[in-house]
């Protein structure tokens, strides 16, 4: 059981475990779907007027100069709605329920986490864990875990339990997130769907749509994501910061998983002006000298060089830092 409040805050390298891709692999995905006549291709150009503005947004974004797509749109708002149609695309077919559950525990830090989580614990106890999620991720590969291990762990567990079991388990997701699932909506009390990967979108009384974990899309599944992903210069909601930033502000242990350290998300989240006292590392999976240092020095020394690791997320908890 994790005793002590610990909120692990992911970037992109906590998803790339689960064959999501990130980064350049991510920019170079999307460069594809651009390019070609591929069913993702068909769809994209639902939501331009042209092959030609398909075609400007490839060539522009090739010619960048930048090495994440996120970097790009951050300056070329005028990019928004086909990046984000394009990040879409390129994310939703990795949502695969057999990556997260197939194989052992060596490199999946998922199934690490929930080892440690479910450990010296009951069904009435499990919901003690002190453990919440800020993430920078669009997927929703961790909830889709969370719960689907906390069901098939526990005897008479139906979704309806399963759903109010991870309520004490916040995850925050700052860029928003490629739709909501249809077991996991904070707004939703009492109508709940099986885990049953029917990939279309419903709706609840409430009018609160949803999408299974699957890899299927299509116009309106597309259309959807688009309203809850977030580009770093679009109108942020500051409920959702305020939440996260309560949430180190609450938090003993504070760990960073996959993250690339940029400067603003750092700032964002007013690291450097978080207690002395809390336990922060994290993960500088190939980071070099100079990197971490500046890490250090973007959080007035709040994130120490000795507590950025260059391992992976499993060994980190291994070797360098506990979760219990």
């Amino acid at each position: 059981m994790i005793r002590k409040k610990t909120t692990l805050i992911l970037g992109a390298g906590a998803s790339k475990y689960f064959g999501y891709p990130i980064g350049e692999e991510l920019f170079k995905k999307i460069l594809e779907i651009c390019s070609n006549k591929s069913p993702e291709y068909k769809i994209l150009e639902l939501f331009t007027k042209s092959d030609h503005e398909i075609n400007n947004f490839r060539e522009v974004l090739l010619n960048s100069g930048k090495c994440s797509i996120d970097e790009f749109l951050e300056y070329r708002k005028e990019y928004d709605l086909i990046g984000k149609c394009a990040i879409s695309l390129a994310l939703i077919p990795f949502e695969s329920h057999h990556k997260l559950f197939n194989g052992g525990s060596n490199e999946n830090w998922y199934k690490y986490l929930f080892k440690i989580m479910n450990t010296d614990c009951t069904v009435d106890t499990f919901p003690s864990n002190q453990i919440s999620f800020i993430t920078f991720n669009y997927d929703r590969s961790l909830e889709h875990f969370l719960f689907t291990s906390i069901k098939n762990s526990f005897q008479d567990m139906d979704d309806e339990k399963c759903a109010q079991i991870m309520k004490n388990f916040p995850i925050i997701h700052l860029h928003g997130t490629l739709g909501s699932l249809p077991y996991i909506n904070n707004d939703i009390q009492k109508e709940f769907e099986s885990v049953d990967y029917n990939p279309e979108f419903s709706k609840f009384q409430n009018g609160i749509s949803y999408r299974a974990y699957s890899p299927t899309t299509d116009y309106n599944i597309i259309k959807d994501c688009n309203q809850n992903l977030k580009i770093i210069h679009d109108n942020q909601d500051n409920r959702i910061l305020e939440s996260a930033t309560d949430l180190l502000q609450d938090s003993d242990r504070i760990y960073f998983l996959g993250f690339g350290y940029n400067s603003k998300s750092l700032s964002r989240l007013n690291i450097s002006k978080l207690s002395p006292n809390k336990i922060i590392a994290g993960t500088a999976f190939g980071m070099g000298k100079i990197e971490i240092s500046k890490v250090s020095s973007d959080t007035n020394d709040l994130i120490k060089v000795r507590k950025l690791y260059n391992c992976g997320i499993v060994e980190f908890f291994k070797n360098y830092e506990s979760l219990s």
